[in-house]
Formats: structure tokens, sequence, C-alpha cells
């Protein structure tokens, strides 16, 4: 009996620990500018729960915060400036057929920088310590040598960001979604993917 009250309890605190990192993850994003620094702490909290270390979240998540601050403000400012561009590109059509070609071409690139910063060099931010050179270097190579999984994560990336977008009922679903509990279940997706790529490397 004892031993099954243990197990409830310790399922239940892991569960209150990923709210709170949801809460925090939520609350340190929301300026937008500081993504680059939040979500590299986010999934080393997430690494330290899934490895049942069971961590001080906040304590640990500051610490994240701290550590990584420079170098993910100088992502989060690639990530904003590429998002932006990204927006201009959507709304400007021009009569010329050539110049709406150049456009779709300059926005796969844009979603392709995003998928590069996002899902490979901010969780490689995360597993490790190193410099912005070696991040941005070590990433390329890694995202060339899986190239179907970066070909996936280009494709859900665009699908996600259609349907959030397709409506403002919808936007407003991924808002609340994201809010109360959804971040955190993507950002231990996106801990699952990215574990099975950079440990090969390690």
């Amino acid at each position: 009996m004892f031993k099954y009250e243990s197990q409830l309890i310790n399922k239940l605190t892991k569960f209150t620990d990923y709210l709170l990192l949801n809460a925090l993850f939520v609350l340190t994003s929301a300026p937008i500018i500081t993504i680059g620094v939040t979500l590299p702490a986010a999934l080393t909290v997430i690494r330290k729960l899934t490895q049942d270390q069971q961590p001080a979240i906040i304590k640990v998540y500051w610490q994240e915060l701290k550590n990584n601050f420079k170098q993910g403000c100088l992502f989060s400012g690639i990530l904003l400036i590429s998002w932006a561009l990204l927006l201009l590109n959507v709304a400007f059509v021009s009569p010329n057929p050539l110049i709406n070609l150049l456009i779709n071409v300059g926005c796969i690139w844009l979603v392709a920088l995003i998928v590069l910063v996002n899902f490979f060099m901010l969780p490689y931010l995360a597993r490790y310590q190193d410099s912005m050179q070696n991040i941005v270097k070590q990433s390329l190579f890694i995202a060339r040598a899986n190239f179907l999984y970066f070909l996936s994560e280009f494709g859900g990336t665009v699908v996600l960001v259609v349907f959030a977008v397709s409506s403002p009922l919808r936007l407003l679903g991924t808002i609340f979604f994201l809010t109360f509990g959804g971040s955190v279940i993507l950002l231990q997706v996106m801990y699952q993917l990215t574990g099975k790529v950079f440990s090969k490397y390690e």
C-alpha cells in the first residue's frame, strides 16, 4: 500500500513540477525577446525532470536563464528579425511574378533559419556550454546530418503557424493551449526529439 502511495505522490509531484515550469516559461517568455533565453532553460529543467533528478524548478530555471542570457539574447534577436521579415514577405504581394517568386524563396530561407535556431541551436545551447561560433557550426553539421528530421520540423512549423493564424478563434485557442499547459507539452516533445538527434554525437 505504501509503495503505491509513494508512486502516486511521485507522479503528482512531477505533474505539479511540469505545471510550475509551464507557468515560469510562459511568464518569462511573455516579452517575446526573451525566447532565446527561456527555451534552453526550460529544456534543461525538462531534462532533469525526465532523468528523475527532482530539481528545484525555480532555482535551476533561474540559474539557466543567467547562464545562457547573452547567447540566448542573440538568438532571440535572430528569431525576431526572421519572423518580422517573414510576416512582411507574406503580407507583400507584387503584380510581378518574378518578384513574388523571389519573395517565396526568401520565405523558405527564413523558415529554414527559424527551424535551425529553434530546433538545433537553442537545444544545443541547453545541452552544452560552448562558444557562439561552435554552437552555429555544430548545429549546422547536425542539421545537415539529420536532414529528414530538419525537413519534418520545417513542415511541422509551417503547418502549426498556418493553423494558428488561419482564424482569430484558432489563434486564441493556440494562446490558451500554450498558456495552460501546452507549452510544457511541446517542450517535452522537443526534448525527446532533439535528444534522439543529439545523443548520436555524445
